[in-house]
């Protein structure tokens, strides 16, 4: 049995079983061309993200045992904190790299996805006063197909 009673599935099972993938949509509030399509699969030991946007589409694919996973740009880590997807990357963005690292839960129900959003840029220099990092929170709604 997985250390949090079988739930490091829930990200792309959301709790049922007749679906293979997780559909999440979110639009911003009064706009119907700001959304992000989040289209999650996941086999024992990857987790594959979909991700389309209003501009184009991109996947990444994760590997679940902790192991560093290149990426065209990068590298990127991924764990299990209880039922919280951890993943966390290093790219070279313009020769700055910039590092990430995104929390992904679902709530209780299984139909929403919260991923927090640590960015931080290493610029080689620092300003009093002015961060060289981000926060964010976005909020995905589970769609059934």
């Amino acid at each position: 049995m997985l250390p949090d009673g079988g739930r490091h599935d829930a990200l792309s099972r959301s709790r049922t079983s007749d679906l293979a993938a997780v559909v999440l949509v979110r639009v911003l509030p009064g706009s119907s061309r700001f959304f992000r399509r989040v289209e999650i699969s996941q086999t024992a030991t990857e987790l594959k993200i979909e991700t389309t946007r209003a501009h184009g589409s991109s996947a990444v694919v994760y590997k679940l045992d902790g192991s560093e996973n290149k990426l065209a740009d990068g590298t990127a880590t991924t764990r299990w904190d209880g039922s919280t997807l951890i993943t966390e990357t290093v790219r070279d963005i313009k020769g700055v790299t910039v590092t990430t690292k995104e929390s992904r839960s679902l709530n209780a129900a299984g139909n929403e996805m919260s991923v927090d959003t640590i960015l931080v840029v290493q610029h080689g220099y620092s300003l009093r006063g002015t961060p060289n990092y981000g926060t964010g929170k976005d909020v995905f709604t589970r769609v059934r197909q």
